[in-house]
């Protein structure tokens, strides 16, 4: 052998023997609880913050040098109370004794078993725990010269970027997130943790786990982390890859008692640049797949973030389903068996803006902006677009055939819906400002098209003002509110109708073809309650419409003149026909309502020849119309009419509002100083 080899063997030999008797006199010779002082005094200064050892130390030295130590108490910032910060009931940590003489820190396997950790955010928006960190991440001793010319140590905190660890193993640990900012609760117990290999600049695996719950929520979820991560501490530069994370929520707020969700994500964190960054996002739950990215800047200052939110397609039919929810029944089979979500999104600290919306929900699609301003306040804005949308197709089967009737529905109708009171409790927390715009609307089989509405609530007070849209060839014009701001809430509507075809959409809203024409409305109308019934009976207000250029189907009214004429004088009297016109050039009115009583002096009807007025009442509350007609024949009345020539008739309608039944006073008309001789025709 030749005599370099010899000679190195030979060192390595007496090197380990050096050592071994080396580490046999310290056991011996040192007892590690005559360090406590000073390693509380080290451990205080490396983190900034006082630390107590109350438990027993101890040295072992084979397999390797180790300590054991028991309770470890770490105090709790300024200003965060007397509770500490961390609480360790007992522990176990490795050495490396060889790195220390080169000034490398080496570690073994760190086992901490019994961990209380209390974190905190005050209301400032202040941690319990930055400072340690900033102070851990601080660079490595550095030497300057010193004014005598020898080198110095400059102490800048723990070198933890010459730091290694064989493994960290946390068992029991128990933790507590109390955020005052947002008055938010949270905590961990039962927490375990595993890491491989730790070493500055090198990836290592980390897993984790425990029971979070917090308080009001009646449910905990297991949670289960796994992800790879590669700290570069002297940079204070983090990265991780492969984040999963599963949670399993149980409790009776959790549909079904149990559901399960499935998070996926690799992302960086650059604590020296204040910049973070989230990719490959993924949220698997119930049928959902939610997918995105975010990228942010300003950690220390102004915070910034920006990135893209989507919600694959699925079916919120199914989705309600493995919720174990009920689905509800709904008129359309097709209606909500298909939706998707994309936007982009941008904001800081206090706001964020989502743009180039694209939401769909079965046929129909919106898109356009969305921003939150004081997430603790909320105040929402919005410019909104939806092409189509059929309300009725969400409603429960029959409700469109039902809004076509005077009856109550058959689902939550009659006395109990009436009874029923409006919850207007969102009103008072809600703030928003915006407009949406609807390219084809259908609700109660109403048609609309081209509507926009302006919108916004603040102070308990809600208002559309205006909503404008083009309605059977027509234009409506309407602003409305809803102020719950004191005990009783307040109701208001006004605006207009003009040029709207009568009869496709009272066929559409009453499966009526009675009345034909051009219509003009305008109403404004107040009410007050929190019920349908107290609503009808405190309306209030004006209304007034004009009909030109139409006729009244199945409504023969000079049949019925001639007819009731023709039996007053004994004669044979023909009956009107039911298929039979009325005719008209102009048919208006002016209505003045009070509590729910619509009563007017202004009718008028125009139709050639015939003309007259009226004045009379009609129950909202009762759907009962109580009214009376005069109708004048013209004296050159021609043709069916002349019998008729120069008398004014009066015509009495009760009942309902589109179906009354009438009586006709011949007499009365021939004879003005004859209230009632028994000449009354009434059908």
């Amino acid at each position: 052998m030749k005599t370099w080899v010899k000679i190195v063997i030979g060192a390595v030999a007496a090197l380990v023997v050096v050592v071994v008797m080396a580490l046999v006199v310290l056991r011996v010779t040192i007892d590690p609880d005559a360090y406590r002082a000073r390693i509380d005094a080290a451990v205080t200064d490396a983190i900034g913050r006082e630390v107590d050892i109350d438990g027993p130390i101890r040295l072992s030295l084979l397999p390797w040098p180790s300590i054991r130590f028991g309770a470890v108490t770490v105090a709790n910032a300024d200003g965060f109370g007397s509770q500490p910060l961390a609480r360790i009931r007992a522990g176990h940590v490795t050495l490396r004794v060889l790195p220390l003489f080169t000034g490398h820190l080496r570690l073994g396997t760190l086992n901490i078993r019994g961990l209380d950790l209390a974190l905190s955010r005050n209301a400032n928006g202040q941690t319990n725990w930055q400072s340690i960190v900033h102070r851990l991440s601080a660079a490595a001793p550095a030497a300057r010269p010193s004014p005598d010319g020898a080198r110095s140590r400059h102490h800048t905190g723990l070198p933890l970027s010459s730091l290694k660890i064989g493994a960290v193993e946390i068992s029991r640990a128990d933790v507590r997130y109390d955020d005052d900012a947002h008055d938010r609760h949270y905590r961990l117990k039962g927490a375990d943790l595993e890491t491989g290999r730790i070493s500055n600049g090198h990836p290592f695996r980390l897993e984790a786990g425990g029971d979070l719950s917090w308080p009001g929520s009646h449910m905990t979820a297991a949670v289960h982390l796994v992800s790879r991560i590669e700290p570069n501490v002297a940079d204070r530069f983090y990265r991780f890859s492969g984040l999963s994370v599963n949670v399993l929520a149980r409790g009776p707020a959790v549909p079904g008692g149990k559901q399960e969700a499935n998070l996926g994500a690799s992302g960086d964190l650059d604590l020296e640049a204040g910049r973070f960054g989230l990719d490959d996002v993924s949220l698997q739950a119930d049928g959902l797949t939610i997918t995105g990215n975010v990228d942010g800047t300003g950690l220390h200052d102004r915070l910034a973030y920006n990135g893209r939110i989507t919600v694959a397609e699925f079916s919120p039919r199914s989705t309600l389903q493995q919720l174990e929810l009920h689905p509800p029944k709904t008129q359309a089979a097709a209606a909500l068996t298909s939706a998707s979500f994309d936007a982009q999104f941008e904001g800081g600290a206090h706001v964020v803006h989502f743009k180039q919306i694209a939401a769909k929900l079965d046929k129909s699609t919106l898109s356009g902006t969305v921003n939150v301003r004081d997430f603790a306040d909320p105040h929402y804005g919005f410019d909104l677009n939806l092409d189509t949308l059929d309300v009725d197709s969400y409603l429960p089967p029959g409700s469109a055939a039902q809004a076509q009737t005077s009856q109550p529905a058959q689902t939550g109708g009659g006395a109990a819906q009436k009874a029923a009171e409006f919850d207007l409790a969102p009103l008072h927390h809600l703030r928003m400002r915006g407009q949406l715009r609807i390219g084809s609307l259908t609700t109660a089989n109403l048609n609309i098209h081209n509507a926009l509405a302006q919108v916004s609530a603040a102070d308990s007070v809600l208002r559309i003002a205006p909503l404008t849209a083009d309605i059977y060839g027509g234009t409506l014009k309407l602003n409305g509110g809803v102020d719950a701001s004191g005990p009783r809430p307040a109701y208001a509507l006004f605006g207009h109708f003009r040029h709207v075809a009568i009869e496709p959409l009272l066929k559409d809203v009453a499966d009526s073809d009675r009345l034909e024409g051009n219509a003009d409305v305008a109403i404004d109308l107040h009410a007050t309650g929190r019920q349908v019934a107290q609503l009808k009976r405190s309306l209030s207000g004006t209304a007034q419409f004009a009909l030109n250029d139409g006729q009244i189907n199945g409504f023969d009214l000079v049949g019925m003149l001639l007819a009731a004429h023709e039996q007053a004088h004994g004669k044979s009297a023909r009956a009107a026909s039911a298929n039979g016109t009325t005719e008209f050039d102009h048919l208006g009115g002016r209505f003045t309502v009070d509590h729910g009583m619509a009563s007017s002096d202004a009718f008028t009807i125009d139709a050639g020849p015939l003309t007259g007025g009226g004045e009379g009442q009609y129950s909202l509350k009762d759907n009962r119309l109580d009214y009376t007609l005069r109708l004048a024949v013209a004296q050159d009345a021609g043709q069916r009419l002349a019998p008729l020539a120069g008398l004014t008739v009066p015509m009495h309608l009760q009942g309902a509002l589109l179906s009354p039944s009438y009586s006709i006073d011949i007499q009365k008309a021939a004879h003005t100083g004859s209230p009632d001789d028994g000449s009354t025709i009434q059908r």
